[in-house]
């Protein structure tokens, strides 16, 4: 008796070991990425953040949850023979997303997203300078593959308004 329920102790905890480690998109998580954003018109630069959410992995791999986003745009302006340095200060985002996780190892996410940005734009030459907030939706698609337990990496692309686009490569740890 005392050997079946040691043999049926190691069997459930097997089991919900297994079930943990496949659930590796489950929960909160943070990290930070870099990338490039092209707002057109020769507006362009590295992109540097941070981004944090949380999610839901459900049994049959349906991933969903809310994340936001923070960060810069180190991008160059010329006009009328001006160049204006940093034309975007911040960026952030909030949006809810829907993926699904693909392949055997199930550590592999496919996902879009959709929301809210605000960007705030400025430029300052001599003793000028001018500000300007904006608002727009965003959506998103991208890929993230766990590297381990509580880390992974993701390539995100997002568009704001359809006009502005970003890819950006980033690093994860969910806790």
């Amino acid at each position: 008796m005392k050997k079946t329920l040691i043999a049926a102790a190691a069997v459930l905890a097997a089991t919900a070991t297994a079930q943990a480690d496949d659930k590796v998109f489950d929960g909160g998580y943070v990290g930070g990425e870099l990338g490039y954003t092209d707002a057109g018109d020769g507006v362009n630069g590295a992109y540097f953040g941070a981004f944090g959410g949380y999610r839901k992995q459900n049994d049959s791999g349906l991933v969903y949850g809310i994340e936001g986003t923070f960060g810069k745009t180190s991008a160059d302006l010329t006009a009328g023979g001006i160049k204006f340095d940093d034309v975007y200060d911040r960026e952030w985002t909030v949006m809810g997303t829907l993926g699904t996780v693909v392949g055997e190892s199930k550590r592999t996410l496919l996902y879009v997203g959709a929301g809210f940005v605000q960007q705030k734009a400025s430029i300052s030459y001599g003793g000028y300078s001018e500000s300007a907030t904006g608002e727009s939706y965003v959506v998103s698609a991208g890929f993230e593959r766990a590297l381990g337990e509580n880390m992974s990496l993701r390539l995100r692309a997002s568009t704001y308004e359809f006009e502005i686009a970003s890819v950006a490569l980033g690093l994860g740890f969910r806790f």
